[in-house]
């Protein structure tokens, strides 16, 4: 029995309609990963700007102007003394001072963000001022220890119980019961890294060399300077513009951070043929709580 087979017409036919077929379904797809690319790259702007209008008011909220906690101020660079423990004095014993328990529940009288280090700086609430008014007193050095108790006038713990104890650069008019703040250097800025791209990055103090360490990306890429990639502006409580932040009698009520990045390829702009970068922004105001 003979079989009929394709004609050589027949096969050019298929082949062009598979053709046909095979570009509209790669012309589809083409645009589906333009789109997912473009959609994760606005996402990706998105995350970037969050995170840093995120980040830095942790630090500046428990910032107090009035106790010249901000140590430079200019619109694309802040350095503030970032609270990074606060405490309760739970006993003292000449240049030293131990401190209260960090423990969870009810008996927590010490919080610590990070490792404290010597030439931090402990800042006492002056006991003798009715105003409030802190003492600043260098950390030489820190050590642990397992106490009994605190004294008279301070927590009473469930003994025994961790505490730490800080050694300061000269005696300070501290008693148990006495609030106390350590704070460490930070600074942020926006700077050009390596690769040309301008990142938010910060540089903390380093307890070895008595200078900040070398400058840490935070998040990245945003535009340079000159499109306000990472700009501060510091305002009074009328909504004044300081020129002078730095100074503690100017006033300094609010910071506002604002941020902005751009997609990292150009888009195509809905309802022309050509494409162009997007640009995206985010702003928050930080309003300080020790600023008197």
């Amino acid at each position: 029995m003979r079989r009929r087979g394709f004609t050589l017409v027949e096969l050019l036919i298929a082949l062009a309609c598979a053709s046909v077929l095979f570009a509209v379904t790669a012309s589809i797809a083409l645009r589906q990963q333009r789109l997912f690319t473009e959609l994760a790259d606005n996402a990706a702007i998105t995350g970037r700007l969050r995170e840093v209008i995120a980040t830095l008011p942790i630090d500046l909220h428990a910032v107090s102007p009035a106790a010249g906690d901000i140590r430079e101020a200019r619109d694309t660079a802040l350095e503030v003394r970032a609270t990074i423990a606060s405490a309760v004095v739970c006993d003292t014993a000449g240049r030293s001072i131990m401190l209260g328990p960090a423990l969870a529940g009810a008996e927590t009288f010490a919080n610590y963000l990070t490792t404290l280090s010597p030439s931090d700086t402990a800042w006492l609430l002056d006991p003798r001022d009715t105003l409030e008014s802190w003492i600043p007193r260098k950390i030489t050095s820190i050590s642990s220890t397992v106490a009994n108790g605190c004294g008279r006038g301070a927590p009473a713990p469930a003994a025994p119980f961790p505490a730490t104890t800080l050694a300061l650069d000269t005696l300070a008019p501290a008693r148990p019961g006495t609030a106390l703040r350590v704070t460490r250097p930070v600074r942020y800025s926006l700077y050009r890294s390596s690769d040309g791209s301008w990142q938010v990055g910060a540089r903390d103090w380093n307890s070895s060399t008595l200078r900040l360490n070398t400058i840490q990306p935070i998040a990245g890429p945003f535009l340079p300077p000159s499109g306000h990639g990472l700009a501060f502006s510091y305002l009074d409580s009328a909504g004044r513009v300081l020129t002078d932040p730095g100074d503690s009698s100017a006033g300094l009520a609010l910071i506002r951070i604002a941020a902005s990045a751009q997609t990292r390829a150009q888009v195509r702009v809905l309802g022309a043929n050509a494409t162009s970068y997007r640009t995206d922004s985010l702003d928050v105001a930080v309003f300080l709580h020790n600023r008197r």
